[in-house]
């Protein structure tokens, strides 16, 4: 099996751009979750029996994720719109100022023997 997956790791500005705009889509949006850390993504590997993991990070810095999503206002409270508004401001104005680009990926081969 191999999974190819971005994980929450920035090297540059535009890479933290794109991880607050992201976390920013995650936390008041629906229909996404957050990225999963490597050691995340092995235990999955693990709990599902697969072995003999090779790992290994690539870095295209590809433009992934448009910085304008929808706030659900019906799940927002208004104390969270607010804090929302004033995330999604800084993430944009991250984009702005740096670009923004993807997260590294890591790419993971793993096996699963027949017994």
């Amino acid at each position: 099996m191999i999974i190819v997956e971005n994980v929450p790791i920035a090297r540059n500005k535009a890479q933290e751009a794109h991880l607050a705009i992201y976390q920013c889509k995650c936390n008041y949006s629906s229909g996404d979750i957050y990225y999963f850390s490597k050691e995340q993504l092995l235990e999955m590997f693990r709990s599902a029996g697969l072995t003999e993991t090779r790992v290994e990070f690539v870095d295209y810095n590809l433009s992934a994720t448009p910085p304008i999503f929808y706030f659900d206002s019906s799940r927002l409270g208004k104390g969270q719109m607010e804090k929302a508004q004033k995330e999604y401001a800084a993430a944009v104005d991250m984009i702005k100022k740096h670009g923004e680009t993807s997260p590294p990926a890591l790419i993971i081969k793993a096996v699963k023997h027949s017994k």
